[in-house]
């Protein structure tokens, strides 16, 4: 018990002072917007034909959301470090693990409300029936969305410590983040195509297994961050 009230009372500092501020979620809204009128020019998506969108929707879809991930969780422990509560948190009676959970379900959360205004502008900016495809559509972003989270909210305090590490963050996620992009890619475009789940389901376990292997490191390892 003592471990959720660890984790609820850090998820729960996290989202107030998002609410208050709202600084990553208006930051995030703003580059979300930039990147889908950019590929709206650059390939027409929406006067595309449905053939062409559903090749081409995958990729600009994971583009945003793997942007999004990162202007999202650039600050999740860069703000402790500003405000002189990093160290609070290390010698604080919550384990590293709590202070992790905690991170990654106000990331989850920030991220869960940034997808739902970005994916309704994408349909209707890209005259794209995304909502033909919600079910299936939700399950494939909620399986490679939490593991971007996941390793991002590790990263995060990972840079904390580092000068200038708020620039860092892309540097370090997205290469380890690669597999999960293109499992990601290729199931959305699956679910566009309407194909069958067997089509497609090895690239879900796929996305699956890179889940548990990012939850078993961060977990091992960010006790060890935090008291760094």
């Amino acid at each position: 018990m003592h471990e959720l009230r660890c984790i609820w009372t850090i998820a729960r500092k996290d989202l107030l002072t998002e609410w208050r501020t709202l600084d990553r979620t208006v930051g995030s809204l703003v580059f979300a917007l930039i990147v889908l009128v950019v590929f709206q020019f650059a390939f027409a998506l929406g006067d595309a034909s449905p053939t062409t969108q559903e090749q081409l929707l995958p990729g600009v879809l994971w583009t945003l959301i793997a942007f999004m991930t990162v202007v999202a969780l650039s600050r999740s422990m860069l703000m402790e470090r500003r405000r002189d509560t990093l160290l609070a948190l290390a010698v604080s009676p919550a384990a590293g693990t709590a202070v992790y959970l905690g991170k990654l379900v106000a990331g989850l959360v920030q991220l869960t409300v940034l997808l739902a205004v970005t994916m309704p502008l994408a349909a209707l900016l890209y005259d794209y029936p995304l909502a033909a495809h919600l079910g299936p559509l939700v399950g494939v972003i909620a399986l490679h969305g939490f593991g971007f989270t996941v390793l991002g909210t590790l990263f995060s305090g990972v840079v904390a410590r580092l000068d200038r590490g708020e620039a860092l963050l892309a540097t370090l996620l997205f290469p380890a983040i690669t597999p999960l992009l293109l499992s990601g890619i290729r199931c959305t475009g699956a679910v566009l195509s309407g194909d069958a789940l067997e089509t497609y389901q090895h690239w879900l376990l796929m996305g699956a297994g890179f889940d548990m292997l990012y939850v078993f490191v961060a977990l091992a390892t960010f006790e060890f961050i935090l008291q760094d």
